[in-house]
């Protein structure tokens, strides 16, 4: 049978007759498109693939079949981008097992016929092995967590031996390696996430059967954050150096406006007279600081252009509902201030009858295609309103970013 040469490849490892590719790709419209291989023995199936890898391998277990670790670990070293779906045909056998050794993979115990095509139609539809591009690191991570994948996301930084694998099994982070240093688990992970602009490949596990990373994936993206902001602060730099522009990155944890020099001493003049007593004292009551509105307006326009899939962003003052400065479009932000306002009054008035200490950090709202996030300023009645596309927004790098700017606030 003919195929395009882009069709996908899949190869039968079965001793049964008629041959299954053959016998199922008769009955599977899937299947029919494409290239099909059919082998009653390992060697002869590599042979016969050569240096074209299979897209998926289906392999049959059964109790005299010998060459199972010969082909496994062929694929490890040769097929970094074949996925696996194995069944046993008797009680002496089980498929599960392989997942203890060789990584998460479909399995099916004794399986019929029917099943048996379903299963390998699924599989079709959810190979998703090779290049990645046009996605973060951290985007790509939180994509596969939301999929619930089993898969290794290889990641390599430049041409030399900085490389490394985060290991993910339905969606979870079960482990990471780093080459270079010989890191594993959580201490590689937060290494390899503070790489930027690193080249990224998915592949199939074999190291995702035991979870030796039991922190979130969330909160490990935030601490990666933290770790990558804090080098790019800290970095020294040599005496008489050329003075460099900071990444996109690091400018935006740099928005501190200077300080303005004080004006020239204007020479005393006599106090004035006390007034009568009989005059009404002015309230001793110092006026209400306000918000240096440059700084405020910086700081939205530092929100809307450098926090992924943010369209609007606004500081709100609490105590009046009042927006002090708003910007991006598709929100009423002058509704969404006085509404929001209440929101953050109710979780106020909450706390205070429950009996519960301390301040609120942020208020985290969640649409069907929105996030809205506000994060409440401390020591002050203000806080800081962002609306993000859900479909464009890394909601742990917004929320952390958010609290950034927030600390740029001055009044």
């Amino acid at each position: 049978m003919a195929h395009p040469s882009s069709s996908l490849r899949v190869l039968f490892v079965s001793d049964t007759i008629p041959p299954l590719g053959e016998y199922l790709c008769a009955r599977s419209a899937a299947l029919q498109q494409c290239e099909i291989t059919d082998s009653s023995q390992v060697a002869d199936a590599m042979k016969v693939m050569g240096d074209a890898a299979p897209n998926l391998v289906v392999l049959q277990l059964s109790a005299g079949r010998q060459d199972v670790r010969q082909l496994m670990e062929h694929a490890n070293v040769s097929w970094p981008h074949t996925a696996f779906l194995a069944f046993s045909t008797g009680p002496d056998v089980s498929a599960a097992a392989l997942v203890e050794i060789y990584g998460d993979m479909t399995t099916f115990e004794s399986p019929d016929v029917a099943d048996l095509q379903a299963g390998v139609e699924r599989e079709l539809e959810r190979l998703c092995f090779g290049q990645i591009r046009g996605v973060s690191l951290p985007n790509l991570l939180q994509m596969l967590h939301w999929e619930r994948r089993s898969v290794s996301l290889f990641v390599r930084r430049g041409e030399g031996d900085a490389w490394g694998r985060f290991h993910l099994r339905a969606g979870s982070l079960v482990d990471a390696y780093m080459h270079e240093s010989g890191l594993s688990g959580e201490a590689a992970a937060l290494e390899l996430l503070t790489w930027q602009h690193a080249a990224t490949s998915l592949e199939r596990s074999y190291r995702n059967q035991h979870t030796r990373i039991h922190t979130p994936l969330q909160s490990l993206l935030m601490e990666a954050m933290k770790r990558h902001d804090e080098s790019t602060r800290h970095t020294p730099s040599g005496e008489g150096a050329g003075v460099s522009t900071p990444p996109e990155e690091d400018m935006f944890f740099r928005r501190k406006t200077p300080p303005t020099p004080p004006p020239p001493a204007i020479p005393s003049l006599p106090s004035p007279p006390p007034p009568p007593e009989s005059s009404t004292a002015l309230s001793d009551t110092p006026p209400r600081e306000v918000p240096d509105m440059s700084n405020v307006s910086a700081t939205l326009d530092s929100a809307l252009s450098s926090i992924e899939g943010a369209v609007a962003a606004a500081l709100v003052d609490y105590s009046s509902g009042m927006p002090l400065g708003k910007v991006g479009t598709g929100v009423n932000l002058d509704m969404a201030a006085a509404g929001n306002t209440e929101v953050v009054r109710a979780k106020l008035r909450t706390m205070d009858m429950l009996g519960i200490k301390g301040d609120i950090e942020d208020i985290l709202i969640t649409l069907n295609s929105q996030y809205h996030i506000l994060y409440i300023i401390p020591n002050q009645p203000l806080f800081l309103y962002l609306v993000l596309n859900r479909d464009r927004a890394n909601l742990a790098m917004a929320r952390y970013k958010l609290k950034a700017l927030g600390t740029d606030i001055a009044v």
